[in-house]
């Protein structure tokens, strides 16, 4: 469980259920309210769009408090990307709706703040923008 609370940062229902874990949520859950009721995790609806209840550290919702503007480059294939078809985020492209998020080698989500701004894929080779950008923070992602 420590190791998915790592790799996640936040643990629901849906975030236990992406993993594929050995475990089912309903034996998750008492263990993450033990530790709930030790202090070493709170419990609350942190992320939008993730049904029911959450856990996170108060390291974790720290950083969420404080990640408004930081940009990350996440490969698709890391299982903490929730974005995706089979993802509680799925994502779009502006100008190809018929677009999907390839999740493999290769492909990569450009990040400001949480919210995928830019899919990267084929190393480079594709790029598709999922958010409307001015000049300068398009710059920034590329």
């Amino acid at each position: 469980m420590r190791l998915l609370l790592s790799r996640y940062g936040i643990l629901s229902r849906g975030t236990l259920a992406l993993d594929g874990a050995a475990l089912p949520w309903g034996e998750v859950y008492p263990l993450l309210n033990r530790l709930e009721w030790r202090g070493e995790l709170a419990r609350g609806v942190f992320v939008d769009g993730l049904a029911g209840a959450q856990f996170a550290s108060e390291e974790v919702l720290a950083q969420l408090g404080s990640g408004g503007d930081r940009w990350s480059l996440v490969p698709t294939s890391d299982p903490a990307v929730l974005y995706g078809a089979g993802a509680p985020f799925p994502l779009g492209s502006l100008s190809h709706p018929e677009w999907r998020l390839h999740r493999g080698p290769g492909a990569y989500l450009v990040l400001r703040g949480g919210a995928p701004l830019l899919a990267v894929e084929g190393a480079g080779e594709r790029l598709t923008l999922l958010a409307e950008l001015a000049p300068d923070e398009l710059r920034h992602a590329l």
